[in-house]
């Protein structure tokens, strides 16, 4: 009997918590949980652009025959005769005797002969210069001797050189003037490739404001050789002929020979002149010349 009573007691107890646990059916349901993760796709991998093709070397076709590959083309070098030109402040003479060389545009010389001899020369252009050369008054009586020259190039070539000469001297004593005008050209080749070295030759003829019958001629032939950075060996020969009614040959001549100092500002010339001719073999004052100084001073544009 106690244990029906022991179960009734248990019915009793356990009736209301089953009727908690039953859901409500006017009551909503439940919202619905969160869906279960799902694991992340793997990246996508994207594939490495394709390889470029090899590209076929383009065919070169053979080369005629004799015919070789093209040069490409540069510009032309600066021409070689400015080396020797810059570097001699006598470029343009020798002694006496012009050579076809021309100091640069703008350059100025001042020279002296002799100690009574002075002159001034200037470059209007590379290819023009004019130059005046006049005898220091000594004494009151003394007249008046100038000479002024015009020299103009007409073919310059990296080893030729031809230019065009003239020169008017003049002699005036108290009205009584005497005038002579030469016209003459002069050719110079170098011996080397920047005309340290060079050979020249000259030619001109003489002209008198009066009547003349005949026309002398003055003949030069100069030799330039390097020896050294700053010294030269000059050899100058001078002679003259007539020509016209009166055609006569010099018999004899006058030889130059001795060395150049110079640099691109100062030269100074040291030499002898030595007449040639029949009989002069007997001169035994001065058997091997008369001495011969000169130097001259140059202004560049650079300076």
């Amino acid at each position: 009997m106690w244990i029906n009573r022991l179960l009734g007691t248990l019915l009793v107890l356990t009736l209301p918590a089953v009727a908690l646990a039953q859901p409500d059916p006017n009551q909503p349901p439940p919202p619905p949980g969160p869906a279960p993760s799902e694991p992340a796709p793997p990246p996508e991998v994207v594939p490495a652009p394709p390889a470029p093709a090899p590209v076929a070397p383009m065919p070169v076709a053979p080369m005629p025959p004799g015919v070789g590959p093209v040069a490409p083309v540069q510009a032309p070098p600066a021409p070689l005769a400015e080396a020797g030109v810059l570097a001699d402040a006598n470029i343009g003479r020798t002694y006496l005797a012009p050579t076809a060389l021309m100091s640069p545009k703008g350059s100025w010389t001042f020279s002296d002969w002799e100690l009574f001899f002075i002159g001034g020369s200037y470059a209007f252009t590379d290819n023009l210069s004019l130059s005046a050369v006049t005898l220091i008054p000594v004494s009151n009586n003394q007249p008046f001797i100038g000479m002024f020259t015009a020299k103009a190039r007409v073919i310059r070539q990296p080893r030729f050189h031809l230019a065009a000469h003239a020169s008017l001297g003049i002699v005036a004593d108290d009205g009584d003037n005497a005038n002579a005008l030469t016209l003459g050209g002069v050719a110079t080749y170098c011996t080397s490739p920047d005309c340290a070295s060079n050979l020249s030759g000259f030619v001109g003829g003489g002209f008198a404001y009066e009547d003349q019958s005949a026309v002398p001629l003055m003949l030069s032939g100069s030799l330039v050789q390097k020896l050294g950075k700053r010294i030269k060996l000059v050899l100058e020969v001078d002679t003259g002929a007539v020509l016209g009614e009166i055609d006569a040959v010099a018999d004899g001549f006058l030889f130059w020979y001795g060395l150049r100092f110079t640099s691109a500002n100062l030269g100074v010339d040291l030499g002898l002149v030595k007449p040639i001719y029949d009989g002069s073999g007997d001169d035994e004052l001065l058997p091997l010349g008369y001495p011969v100084v000169s130097f001259t001073y140059r202004g560049l544009p650079s300076d």
